[in-house]
């Protein structure tokens, strides 16, 4: 039977004649087809055959491709290139989209050891030769495949070995090559190594689902293999590539166990002083039979209590995340391991980080990805530390295997009882002032810099080390450029050092070692004297009221507390308040800042804490209330407070980030209303245009300074600026202090406010003490939030806010147009977002054909943030060309509003005959967060509709009643002027399980709110009411907080469900219905939920990727499968 044959080239050394002419090749070998010297791009087939012969069409390089049908699939095969007298190249082989290669050896190609599937398989060959140099593809049937053998191709995720049940495989590199196998994972997550053994083998990944390497592991000189330990893998596919040259390997995979748990109690917050602690009592650690019978090393030592490291977490988008007072331990046994774990701070504050390594062990450790720091065999690493608001790391590594435990551990400490340096003081910059008492009692950072007060006359200064000597030494005094002054000289044995200083500065004293140190600094008699160190007043403070609140809800809440204060000494006091928290969402604010105690006598003074809406559940909030005495002495208390999901509101009401001088007011400074910043440039531009951007923003620098021409036509009262931090800059080169000066004619600028931008990434407020008038308003950064004077002061935002209700933008506001945040939110047939929100460039109007059946066309209109706005009227704007257009004009359009969603549900307003009037002016202003216009065409078949050019929306004009949409409520939220004028109500709610089931359910009276919460997999909720005799309708109104998130049934005493009219929206859904006198009941419940985390893997997602796998790694950690 005649076979069919073609084939293609798929590149050429250069362009090809090509003829459909059969040459004869001769015998080659039995079943092997001749295909002429084709040039077609054509996709062919070759039959089911093993053999494929041919000639090069032309002189030079040529790659040719044919799709073949083996003839023994399931069979294992070489494919070999046989081509006397040219040079092959390579041959390659295509299943599942991927292509696997490999390259010439020394008598030919040869890609052995292949298994492939049924169907069609691409096979490509390259080679080099002159024209009509012959040649021969053909696949050499081996037998059946052996189990436990990782065939090719499988160097991509897509074509992965499947690693069988006995969790063991075998392999074989031809050449430099990669195996991918695939590891179906069941049952509950626990840890595993992987073990590679194998001479040639070079390299052990952990592969993402897109192949990317997540962890990679090479053999340590003289090893034979390469391991992995401690990955957690989670239930699903997980992926391993191994890389080796021309040998052959054995993989296997050994279970070690369920990871740890964190411990169920926090330890006590005071360690050894100089050395690291311990949690609990040292366990030996777990190993499996599968385990014993691999050859690696088994950690020696106790292993300290701790949660175990979960492997990958050698970067910062793995790294664990390290909670206060729950430590972990881990291992560095693989060679070029790096173990890095995470910490996030809420609020500047301080904390306390100890690595304690295996007995005789080094560790090397990296903070925030600092300088590496060098620790001595078993020797541990201890850091008091203020740290700034954010994301932190510690990253540990060794020089080679360590086969011992490691533990780290997380400690918050009170913000008002640290040592006397607790912010960092290792650079020049960063020096702290010597305290008026002249004795530092610290840790100490490797290098520290301490800075003297001014000197008027020359000076001999002694350092005593009282304490840590042995670690701790002075070394010199340097002027606050660096320049050289004065060198110590002194000796470890006695731990006196003396340095001569001229008179001036002041000078910074720098003090090598680190770690744990008293120091003492006494000056000569022309130096200053050393005053009394301050002691704690003796009090007694004790923190009462209760410290719960909701986690993750919209409102804000509010907590009542009080601080009682016992005056245990035998004089008066004379105390000031003070306050920590450590979430820039929490505040703790003391109602009397002073407060005066005689002897023995105790008072009680009111606390009120503020909680932003959406307060985290991950990490207790620590409050801290100190009071201060005239001597400077503090004691404090601190005390826990947690969010907890499904727990009642507590004090809750609906509140604004804004304070209210600002809020609402217009950002005069936003160049989409016409501010102007003068010098153009792009990335100062940025700051005007009220988008934050992670990846980008002003760069700034100490000194710097930005200024911008505001908006309007008139000179506007400024009260105030919002700043945002977030830019693609660390935490450390954003803006720190920096002061405001304003200028009527741009040239004399007057300084107004001087201020400083805290750590965390959120937007600040800064209210003006009076309010000012100004065309410009210009910011100069002062510092950053290092003080390193040559580092960037980046910025995010710079809002210049203009007196609330003032009419800036004068009576007639468009909020229809792009540039004020007008948008299309749906529409049918579809509309882009901006199509009717400016005038538009083309010399014709927009135009949509309608499809068979559809007579209607309609779209919504949304304003800035998707808020709700006050209207006085419409405008509409047709094209310029709109007469000439083709197609129905749209003559009358019927308009709806809607508070809650671009589909509804609507309110009529009524008809507006645009072909009689462009503008439409309200009766009376009204409300909307959405604008639906929609015209019918019952006649027509298939019309096609002519849009208007665009539509404007008129805002009512600003007052004491009325604030713009377009001003300042908070960066990027959708609540605005329609919230401030009605405030969201706040429905008290009892505890969530109270009305659990059907003989607990809620008893409703007619008017009545009864509020409660559902919780998945944990508690529903139940209503019961009674239908009395002689009525026969029932309205009910299910209510969401902030939306019904929850499913329902309605039924009778029996069960049976009622038929009604359901009216939805997001916020509430509407139920009505004729019944029969009775009792019925409400069952609402929480649905289980499906998430489903998706993201583009473009550059763009650059600045993000760390947060986002971070965030999956989380979900995929916390979340419980039942609910």
């Amino acid at each position: 039977m005649p076979t069919t044959v073609s084939a293609r080239f798929v590149r050429t050394a250069r362009w090809l004649a090509v003829t459909c002419t059969l040459v004869a090749l001769g015998h080659v070998a039995a079943q092997c087809v001749d295909v002429p010297a084709l040039g077609s791009d054509r996709s062919v087939e070759v039959g089911d055959v093993t053999c494929v012969a041919s000639r090069l069409a032309s002189d030079g390089r040529h790659t040719v491709a044919f799709d073949l049908r083996v003839a023994t699939p399931g069979h294992v095969h070489d494919l070999v290139l046989h081509a006397p007298g040219a040079t092959a190249l390579e041959v390659c082989v295509q299943v599942a989209g991927e292509w696997s290669c490999h390259g010439a050896d020394a008598d030919g190609v040869r890609f052995v050891d292949l298994l492939l599937p049924e169907g069609t398989v691409g096979v490509r060959a390259s080679l080099r030769g002159d024209v009509g140099q012959a040649f021969r593809v053909e696949f050499e049937d081996r037998g059946a495949p052996q189990p436990g053998f990782a065939y090719e191709p499988n160097d991509h995720v897509a074509t992965a070995t499947l690693l069988g049940d006995d969790l063991t495989i075998r392999g074989r590199f031809q050449g430099r090559n990669i195996d991918v196998v695939r590891v179906e994972i069941e049952g509950d997550p626990q840890l595993w190594r992987v073990q590679v053994l194998g001479p040639t083998v070079d390299q052990l990944n952990l592969l993402a689902a897109s192949g990317r390497a997540q962890q990679t592991r090479s053999p340590a000189a003289g090893d034979r293999g390469v391991r992995m330990s401690n990955l957690y893998l989670l239930p699903g596919p997980h992926y391993l590539s191994v890389r080796g040259t021309d040998g052959e390997y054995a993989l296997r995979l050994i279970p070690l166990g369920p990871a740890d748990e964190p411990p169920s109690e926090a330890a006590p917050t005071t360690p050894a002083e100089g050395a690291a602690r311990s949690f609990g009592t040292p366990t030996a650690p777990r190993q499996s039979a599968a385990a014993a019978a691999v050859e690696v090393p088994v950690p020696s030592g106790p292993r300290p209590a701790g949660q175990m490291e979960r492997e990958p977490n050698d970067d910062a988008r793995t790294a664990s995340l390290l909670r206060p007072d729950e430590p972990w331990v881990g291992l560095l046994s693989d060679p070029g391991d790096v173990d890095v774990y995470r910490f996030y701070l809420g609020e500047d504050g301080p904390v306390r980080l100890t690595a304690t390594p295996p007995d005789g062990m080094p560790l090397y450790v990296r903070v925030d990805g600092g300088g590496r720091i060098d620790l001595a065999p078993g020797e541990p690493f201890v850091l008091e530390r203020w740290f700034l608001a954010g994301d932190h790391t510690i990253a540990l590594s060794a020089a080679e295997s360590v086969d011992g435990y490691y533990q780290v551990l997380l400690e918050r400490l009170e913000p008002f009882a640290l040592g006397d340096l607790p912010r960092p003081h290792g650079e020049l910059w960063r020096a702290r002032a010597l305290p008026a008492y002249h004795e530092i009692r610290a840790v100490l950072e490797r290098t520290a810099y301490v800075r003297l007060p001014e000197l008027h006359a020359p000076t001999v200064l002694t350092v005593e080390v009282v304490e840590g000597a042995e670690h701790v030494n002075p070394f010199a005094a340097y002027t606050a450029t660096g320049s050289n002054v004065a060198s110590f000289r002194g000796r470890r044995d006695d731990g006196i050092y003396v340095a001569e200083l001229p008179a001036g500065g002041p000078y910074l004293v720098r003090v090598d070692g680190g770690g744990h140190a008293h120091l003492r600094f006494a000056f000569d008699d022309a130096g200053p004297a050393a005053q009394p160190r301050p002691e704690a007043p003796a009090v007694t403070l004790t923190l009462h009221g209760a410290r719960d609140v909701a986690a993750y809800h919209p409102y804000a809440q509010r907590l009542e507390l009080e601080v009682e204060i016992r005056n245990d000494g035998a004089q008066p006091l004379d105390l000031a308040l003070d306050t920590h928290v450590t979430d820039h969402g929490w505040r703790l604010t003391p109602r009397e800042t002073t407060v005066s105690l005689a002897a023995g006598e105790t008072r009680r003074v009111g606390l009120d804490a503020t909680v932003d809406p959406v307060a985290r559940d991950d990490l207790p909030v620590e409050l801290t209330v100190a009071v201060r005495a005239a001597d400077g002495g503090v004691a404090s208390v601190m005390t826990s407070a947690t969010a907890v999901c499904g727990v009642p509101l507590v004090g809750g009401v609906h509140a604004f980030a804004v304070p209210e001088p600002l809020l609402g007011g217009i950002n005069v400074g936003w160049t989409n209303l016409g501010a102007e910043a003068p010098s153009g440039a792009r990335r100062e531009l940025l700051l005007y245009d009220g988008l934050t951007q992670p990846g980008d923003g002003w760069p700034g620098g100490v000194g710097d300074h930005t200024t911008v021409r505001l908006a309007g036509d008139g000179t506007p009262r400024v009260v105030g600026v919002l700043l945002h931090p977030l830019s693609q800059f660390p935490v450390l080169a954003r803006l720190g202090d920096f002061e405001i000066q304003t200028s009527l004619d741009g040239s004399s600028f007057t300084t107004v406010y001087r201020g400083r931008l805290r750590s965390p990434t959120v937007e600040q407020a800064f209210v003006f003490d009076e309010g000012v008038a100004a065309r410009y308003v210009r910011l100069v950064a002062l510092s950053n939030q290092d003080g390193n004077p040559r580092a960037n002061t980046g910025l995010g935002q710079f809002k210049v806010i203009a007196e609330p209700g003032a009419r800036v933008l004068g009576d007639r506001v468009d909020l229809g147009l792009r540039e004020h945040g007008g948008h299309v939110a749906a529409a049918l047939p579809y509309v882009a977002s901006y199509e009717l929100t400016s005038a538009s460039r083309s010399s014709g109007p927009t135009t949509y054909r309608l499809d068979h059946g559809q007579d209607t066309v309609w779209w919504a209109h949304a304003f800035h943030h998707n808020r709700a706005a006050l209207l006085d009227g419409l405008v509409w704007h047709p094209h310029p060309g709109a007469a000439n257009a083709r197609g129905e004009h749209l003559d009358e359009v019927r308009v709806s509003v809607s508070l809650d969603s671009p589909i509804g549900p609507w309110t009529e307003v009524g008809a507006w005959r645009v072909g009689e009037t462009d503008e439409w002016r309200f009766d009376a202003p009204l409300w909307a967060r959405f604008v639906r216009f929609e015209a019918h065409f019952p006649e027509a078949d298939r019309p096609t509709v002519v849009l208007p050019d665009r539509i404007g929306l008129l805002e009512h004009p600003e007052g004491p009643e009325y604030r713009s949409v377009l001003g300042e409520w908070g960066h990027y939220v959708r609540d605005g002027a329609f919230e401030w004028r009605h405030p969201p109500s706040v429905a008290a709610i009892v505890s969530g399980g109270e009305h659990a089931t059907r003989d607990r359910a809620a008893q409703l009276s007619g008017g009545e709110t009864i509020g409660t919460t559902v919780l998945v997999g944990e508690y529903d909720a139940w209503f019961s009411f009674e239908v009395p005799a002689g009525s026969n309708f029932v309205r009910l109104e299910l209510l969401g907080d902030p939306t019904v998130d929850y499913l329902y049934e309605f039924t009778d005493a029996d069960g049976e469900p009622i038929v009604a009219d359901v009216r939805v929206a997001p916020e509430r859904i509407e139920i009505e219905a004729f019944l029969e006198p009775g009792r019925y009941f409400v069952h609402a419940w929480e649905p289980l939920r499906n998430v489903v985390f998706s993201w583009d893997d473009s550059g763009s997602m650059g600045p993000y990727v760390d947060a986002t796998m971070q965030t999956v790694f989380g979900f995929a950690r916390d979340v419980d499968p039942a609910r």
